[in-house]
């Protein structure tokens, strides 16, 4: 009996249409990508030919955040910048993990100050790509930051993260987050 019901459904027509582009040109709507299927006003986006314009691949023009052999990458900076190159990318920001993280063999100052020397060495022969310098650094419990300021200063860019003490309040978490830049707004 089972069996009859599967062969009846396999042998109607396709109600719908072949594809999902098909199925929204039979309904006289635009294609609405899945990341856009949200019950919020897209069906009368796509009747009225409004969609927004998702991001593609070819327009991205670099990453902010990579890591290398540095911390805990795979693959040199050096490396990191052909495989850039290759993707056409314009920038691409090495943003390795701070001393704090030691799993991943964070840097230091020390470390980082000859991180940005050699970006530096890379850039000056790099042509159509441009190494940005940054770091991952950690929010500290108390809400300081893994790095001094000093060496910090000397980046491009910042990523502030937190990879530890999860078990904090939801008021302790805030601060935490919030301080290191309370902090540098006052003291400019």
């Amino acid at each position: 009996m089972e069996t009859e019901r599967i062969r009846s459904l396999r042998e109607r027509t396709t109600a719908g249409g072949e594809s999902e582009e098909e199925i929204y040109q039979k309904l006289g709507l635009s294609f609405i990508p899945p990341e856009l299927r949200e019950d919020r006003g897209e069906i009368a986006l796509a009747r009225g030919g409004a969609l927004p314009k998702l991001v593609a691949l070819a327009d991205i023009r670099g990453d902010l955040h990579v890591h290398t052999t540095w911390s805990d990458g795979t693959a040199s900076i050096e490396q990191m910048a052909e495989a850039a190159k290759a993707r056409g990318y314009e920038y691409l920001a090495i943003t390795d993990h701070s001393r704090r993280l030691t799993v991943a063999h964070g840097l230091d100052a020390a470390r980082l100050a000859r991180q940005i020397h050699e970006i530096d060495r890379l850039n000056a022969g790099l042509h159509g790509l441009t190494l940005l310098k940054g770091v991952e650094v950690d929010i500290l419990e108390d809400g300081a930051l893994d790095l001094p300021d000093g060496i910090l200063s000397r980046l491009d860019l910042v990523v502030a993260a937190v990879h530890s003490h999860f078990e904090l309040s939801r008021e302790a978490q805030t601060t935490r987050i919030v301080a290191p830049w309370t902090i540098r707004m006052f003291r400019s």
